[in-house]
């Protein structure tokens, strides 16, 4: 499959945006095959890498920081003819191209943190030839795309990785077009299950629905779905998040995975109709980390790494207990190596292992802290502060103690790979 650029039509909406470039995916050359690579990796495609048609020979997987061409950031999902009789069919290049192109714009924000087309990186994608939509034998890749992110053209070469790179410190809770209650869950064996709220942001004009992704493993919702319209937009709908019988490993952490549908018809789809459901335009995917506790530890702390800014939204930190305290209670101190840098609230927390008292809460209850920066006179870019969170039960003699380390910003400078060309 040569190397082709999108077609003229499409190109003529979307390079307004960005550039898009599209790869067919072969299996020919040596270096690392295709279907091995998985996103993070950063990879170099040069002349080299190319037959004299155009096709992609090979791979060649790089240090994300050393020089690179393109950056993986996701595998896309299968594509589904619209059609049934036309299942296993090979579609052609324009039908996989227009699939690439909607999945790799959709996931692309979540990997940055911005829309791309705010952006001057360029979106890149790999997508089966003929041969490969019809090897059985491969591992994976044969129905779908690899999504890729790559310098702009007057800087063709990335030196790093663009993960997160434009994503602003601390602005919990917000997924567009949702607000959800909690950018993270923990989960353990004492507590295997938790609420999610979520409601909208403003008031849709068609309904959306946010629905389960059966792909998350080791994770149960229910229920599976829940649908907002313009009567029950603003109003908090929960979730409730369980581990699976299956379960986790302990001490590891998880992802929860929604997928966002909306029932807009899309004037491009003529079979599309008010019962049918699309992907909604601005992102197709929510994922909300969640830490598996472990019965080796007292407590389990979420994140162990926030950023703030000096003058910006506090950083939540969640603080879970693992087992009930031995004694009648027990109590965790918060501290910061840098008080007059960093504030911590609570500083203190004392959990029951019985009815709580006055000051106390129940032991199976999550907690959040609030991390906020104070102001200073020093012209520090960055600064590191590190939180201790210390459990003691005194009576039974047991304690653990954990660090969250967090980074101080005197101000947030957005990089120039997160700005349009002309802005940068």
């Amino acid at each position: 499959m040569p190397l082709e650029q999108t077609p003229s039509n499409r190109s003529l909406v979307l390079t307004l945006m960005f550039a898009v470039t599209s790869f067919v995916l072969v299996a020919c050359g040596g270096g690392t095959s295709v279907w091995e690579t998985k996103p993070g990796q950063c990879i170099d495609i040069n002349s080299g890498s190319l037959s004299a048609d155009g096709f992609v020979k090979e791979i060649k997987l790089v240090s994300c920081d050393d020089p690179h061409t393109h950056e993986i950031f996701a595998i896309s999902d299968d594509y589904v003819a619209t059609n049934s009789d036309l299942d296993g069919i090979y579609p052609g290049s324009e039908a996989l191209e227009t699939h690439s192109i909607n999945q790799c714009v959709w996931l692309a924000e979540g990997y940055i943190g911005k829309p791309i087309q705010e952006t001057s990186l360029r979106i890149s994608y790999i997508y089966p030839s003929i041969d490969t939509w019809n090897d059985d034998n491969l591992p994976a890749l044969q129905r779908n795309s690899i999504c890729m992110l790559a310098a702009p053209l007057d800087d063709p070469k990335l030196n790093k990785s663009v993960k997160g790179l434009c994503r602003q410190p601390n602005t919990p809770g917000i997924y567009p077009p949702f607000q959800l209650s909690a950018d993270w869950l923990i989960l353990t064996n004492s507590a295997p299950s938790d609420v999610l709220r979520v409601r909208l942001q403003q008031q849709p004009t068609s309904p959306i629905t946010l629905q389960f992704d059966p792909s998350t493993k080791g994770l149960q919702v229910e229920p599976s779905q829940k649908t907002f319209n313009s009567r029950n937009w603003s109003s908090f709908q929960d979730f409730k998040i369980s581990k699976s019988e299956s379960g986790l490993k302990p001490g590891t952490l998880s992802e929860l995975r929604f997928l966002v549908l909306d029932s807009d018809p899309s004037p491009s789809d003529p079979e599309s109709g008010p019962n049918s459901q699309r992907l909604a335009s601005e992102r197709n995917r929510i994922k909300i980390p969640v830490a598996i506790g472990t019965d080796q530890k007292k407590m389990s702390v979420f994140p162990n790494e926030v950023t703030i800014m000096e003058a910006g939204n506090a950083a939540l930190i969640g603080l879970r207990l693992n087992q009930s305290p031995t004694s009648a209670s027990a109590s965790v101190s918060i501290t910061s190596d840098k008080p007059n840098r960093v504030v911590i609230q609570p500083n203190e927390i004392t959990f029951s292992s019985q009815d709580p008292a006055p000051g106390q809460v129940n032991w199976l209850s999550q907690q959040v802290l609030y991390a906020s920066a104070i102001a200073d006179d020093k012209q520090i870019d960055s600064e590191e502060v590190t939180i201790t969170l210390s459990y003691s039960d005194s009576l039974a003699g047991e304690a653990d103690v954990q660090e969250v380390k967090v980074r101080v910003l005197d101000s947030y400078s957005e990089p120039s790979l997160c700005k349009l060309g002309s802005d940068r």
